[in-house]
């Protein structure tokens, strides 16, 4: 299993008594006198008379018993500190009675140590119990850990601290970036300057300088300026000095050497004219010479050389092919003059990656920066790279990484996943049970639907299903409460008996039942047009016509996942025709105790550049990337966003590249409950395709969508003007749908991604957003001589979770 078997507590399933309830019940199984926790003592009782049955559970919600007190005496004055005397005299181990706190003392006499003292323990970012005398950890709050051990300072990490990025001790240290902590994931939070991420994993972090002439600038620019010896500084492409023959006469280095220096007006030099017959190979002669032909003896009587293959004249007369005094060693032979420009051939294992013949081959191949050709850059996932053979290779895994399948070409198997928890191949999938493995270790977080984990032994999953006729509760047997003639789990529904969370016969994803008012939970009928609500801030409900009283909604922290908002129902309906538009910063989640069915509409999609519910929190690298406007005249279009699926790249217009397409993100399950992520812009333009909105709704019963459930991603928008990039669309968004059983027979779901918009010719089409789960996003169209259009965004993710999904089964 790949060491030991931890268990977590999370949220849990009908019967489930809270995190600090559960830690005690753990702690009274595995102790050799249970007493300590849920008993009084055998000495209590003696103490008292023997009035205390032992076998008589103490009932928190009320004062302790007091045998052997004097129902007749009046009582006595209290102390300080909220202290009084005891009235039961003959207990003179215990005088006076105080409040419970932590300290492993009997305060109140009863007989029992600290079993009211977990509400003293306060912890940062911590739930806490208090156990023989001292406060410790049960659960840390959403997405903090406490990884040095030490519970006087609580869940001291946070969520983004790339010291713990994803489990304590996991350092996020990406090459020449700024690290960063998304979800337990490290990302690079920006590139050093002259650096950026070419192959778009964060395993790599900025792996590919973008000072050199095969990426000037960004990733795919390569500087390559006419008739010049190009160089890039500071991502920026010019000239380092003309080739033989040229010049620049304009003083605009992006046009190269513009201007050949064999023309009667610029004869040797910028606006040099010549009165003579001709000026081939810069020579002002009366010869009439007709190029490559040239008169560089200048005796004005022939055109004797050829300065297109001559070695002492290529490309101009006086212009010698030679390497420079100062080379000593150019890895490389002269192979002479070709079409007016002098030739070289390197030696094996060397290139001429700055472009300079006259330096040689200054640059090794067997560099990470220029493995096996110029500008090849030897970047492995999950893993230290080596060129030392000329071949990028595998030098050793990263930590938390390793090359599971053996193929040498990447450390592909993350060792805090369930397939390879701490090592290759340890699996860490329970019977029914919704497991972890941030640490390197197996934990069991959660039960799966109604299973609970009843013998606290995590190694066998969750063993008991609660559901079952006869078992409703880890030893509690099941009784028929509501009078239906039938003993089942349902008896349990807090419209029968206060216990919150009994209506679900499985446990919700992203949050928990427990926090739910059900007893104040309304029927919802939604039949009176269209219904507004707005996750921002303090939610706001509009127009929501069906129940009375509107319920009141609350917002949840999920672990890892920000903030969600939930509006508790005892039943939904949405007519044929009615609408519900969620908008907002918050995704939603319908928590429905009961039947929802969906013949109208829920939109929670991206409208244009709006983003929809929820939408568009902590993309990174899955958000598509912006053009800068400091291209050129014709700018690329931004990339589409992505989500379940990749964006597509924006097209590229003449002097700029599109920008690229957002990556992936989240989990299948989607849990924590997220939206989409947004599109980038065109260069020069503002706008961008927003992304779709996260939606969940999850009943205790069944679920019919004979409707439409919406969350797709918004289209980018077309070039502002001029010559200027289309915007990426946004990725689809989040739709988690979960209940019992569910009929989606007749129904819509759509998270599509957003279209890119058009480049500034129009006729430059954006990428179409995808529609296939399966599909990235489409490239937008590139133009070289207008704007680039702007990527389709990725798909959503749609995740369907019930005991039955069919047809007629409700």
């Amino acid at each position: 299993m790949g060491g030991a078997l931890r268990r977590r507590t999370r949220s849990q399933p009908p019967g489930y008594l809270g995190p600090i309830a559960a830690a005690w019940l753990l702690l009274a199984c595995s102790s050799p006198d249970r007493r300590l926790l849920d008993e009084p003592t055998a000495d209590a009782a003696s103490a008292d008379g023997g009035s205390m049955d032992a076998t008589v559970p103490f009932d928190a919600s009320t004062s302790s018993p007091d045998a052997g007190s004097a129902p007749d005496s009046a009582p006595l004055p209290p102390l300080d500190g909220g202290c009084e005397p005891n009235p039961n005299l003959s207990n003179t181990d215990c005088p006076v009675r105080c409040p419970e706190t932590c300290n492993g003392v009997d305060d109140d006499c009863d007989g029992r140590s600290d079993e009211q003292a977990s509400s003293d323990c306060s912890l940062d970012q911590a739930e806490a119990v208090c156990v023989a005398g001292r406060c410790g950890i049960t659960e840390c709050s959403a997405g903090f850990r406490d990884c040095d051990g030490d519970p006087k300072n609580g869940c001291e990490v946070p969520p983004d601290d790339v010291n713990h990025c994803g489990a304590c001790g996991q350092g996020c240290d990406l090459e020449n970036a700024v690290a960063g902590c998304v979800q337990g994931s490290c990302v690079a939070a920006g590139c050093l300057d002259n650096f950026d991420s070419c192959d778009q994993s964060a395993l790599t972090g900025c792996e590919t300088p973008v000072d050199r002439i095969q990426h000037c600038g960004d990733c795919t620019s390569e500087c390559a300026p006419a008739a010049a010896v190009p160089t890039c500084g500071d991502g920026q492409c010019s000239v380092a000095r003309c080739l033989p023959g040229h010049a620049d006469c304009n003083g605009d280095t992006t046009d190269g050497c513009e201007t050949p220096l064999d023309t009667l007006a610029d004869c040797a030099g910028c606006a040099t004219a010549c009165a003579k017959t001709s000026c081939v190979g810069g020579i002002c002669t009366d010869a009439d010479c007709t190029a490559p032909m040239a008169d560089c003896d200048g005796d004005g009587s022939s055109c004797e050389t050829d300065v297109g293959s001559d070695s002492a004249n290529c490309g101009a007369c006086g212009a010698p092919c030679a390497f420079a005094a100062s080379v000593d060693s150019p890895h490389a032979s002269l192979d002479g003059c070709v079409d007016g420009s002098c030739s070289i051939s390197c030696e094996v294992g060397w290139g001429d990656c700055d472009g300079d013949y006259a330096n040689g081959c200054e640059s090794a191949l067997n560099t990470r920066l220029d493995c096996g050709a110029c500008g090849e850059v030897c970047a492995v996932p999950g893993a230290v790279p080596s060129c030392a053979t000329g071949t990028c290779q595998i030098a050793s895994c990263i930590a938390n990484y390793a090359d599971c399948d053996g193929d040498g070409q990447s450390c592909e198997a993350y060792l805090r996943s369930l397939e390879h928890c701490g090592g290759c191949g340890r699996s860490c999938k329970l019977p029914n049970a919704v497991t972890g493995c941030e640490s390197g270790s197996c934990e069991l977080l959660a039960c799966e639907g109604s299973f609970v984990d009843c013998n606290g032994e995590p190694e066998d999953g969750c063993e008991l299903d609660v559901a079952a006729p006869d078992q409703c509760d880890c030893g509690v047997p099941n009784t028929d409460s509501d009078g239906d003639g039938t003993a089942d789990c349902k008896d349990l529904c807090p419209r029968v008996a206060a216990t919150a969370s009994a209506c679900f016969p499985y446990q919700p994803r992203n949050f928990d039942p427990e926090l739910v008012d059900w007893l104040a939970a309304p029927d919802a009928v939604l039949d009176c047009g269209t219904t507004t609500i707005d996750t921002s801030g303090a939610v706001t409900l509009t127009n929501f016509c069906g129940p009375a009283p509107t319920p009141t909604p609350i917002i949840v922290a999920q672990p890892g996942g920000g903030e969600v908002v939930v509006i508790a129902l005892t039943s939904l309906q949405v007519a044929a025709g009615a609408t519900v538009r969620v908008i907002g910063s918050r995704p939603l989640i319908f928590a429905v105790a009961d039947a929802a069915s969906i013949a109208g509409t829920i939109d929670a999609s991206a409208d244009g550049t709006t983003h929809g519910a929820g939408g568009n929190i902590d993309c990174g690298s899955a958000a598509g990337t912006d053009v800068p406007s400091r291209c050129g005249n014709e700018t690329g279009g931004g990339g589409g966003g992505g989500f379940g699926t990749s964006g597509g790249r924006g097209g590229a217009g003449d002097d700029c590249g599109g920008g690229l397409g957002g990556g992936t993100r989240g989990t299948a399950e989607l849990v924590p409950l997220m939206g989409g992520c947004r599109g980038g812009t065109g260069g020069g333009c503002t706008g961008r395709g927003g992304a779709g909105g996260a939606l969940q709704i999850s009943a205790g019963s069944s679920l019919l969508v004979t409707g439409s459930l919406r969350v797709h991603g918004g289209d980018g928008p077309a070039s502002c003007g001029g010559q200027l990039g289309g915007a990426g669309g946004g990725s689809g968004g989040g739709l988690l749908l979960e209940a019992e059983s569910i009929d989606l027979t007749s129904a819509v779901l759509d998270a599509r991604g957003g279209n890119g918009g058009n480049g500034s010719s129009r006729t430059t089409s954006g990428g179409i957003g995808s529609t296939d789960p399966e599909l990235p996003g489409k490239t937008g169209q590139s133009d070289t001589a207008a704007g680039g259009a702007g990527g389709g965004g990725g798909y959503g993710r749609i995740a369907i979770d019930a005991k039955e999904t069919c047809t007629g089964c409700l």
